[in-house]
């Protein structure tokens, strides 16, 4: 019974690891991710050390990996926000702004300004490499 327990892990492991080099991690750091999660408790670098080198770059690698697709996505929102903002501004530019027309004004441009903030605040998160 272990030892197929152990073998559906293994195969568990290596297709999760699959999935886990997306993020930019090597072969070995995904097999590593992957091993420690489907572990389900903490291990010590004393108990991992017979299937894995410790690699202190691991959490640094997977945080900028993530973080950069947080701004790739923040900014491609942003981008998109702007193009509803310039068509707005155009198509309704010679009508005074009405109460609901300043308010959507308002509202589009503090959602953008909110873009911009997240954009800072991750780009201050990145690791340094």
């Amino acid at each position: 019974m272990s030892e197929i327990k152990s073998e559906i892990t293994n195969k568990i492991m290596l297709e999760f690891s699959k999935t886990i080099e997306v993020f930019d991690l090597s072969p070995v750091e995904a097999r590593l991710f992957a091993f420690l999660y489907l572990e389900g408790e903490p291990l010590t670098l004393d108990e991992m050390k017979d299937l894995y080198q410790a690699n202190k770059q691991l959490f640094k690698i997977f945080m900028n990996t993530y973080i950069n697709k947080w701004i790739e996505a923040t900014n491609y929102q942003k981008t998109s926000l702007e193009e509803v903002n310039q068509s707005f501004s155009k198509q309704y530019k010679d009508e005074a702004l009405d109460g609901d027309f300043a308010a959507i004004d308002y509202y589009l441009k503090s959602i953008i300004e909110f873009h911009n903030q997240l954009e800072i605040i991750f780009q201050d998160m990145k690791q340094d490499d």
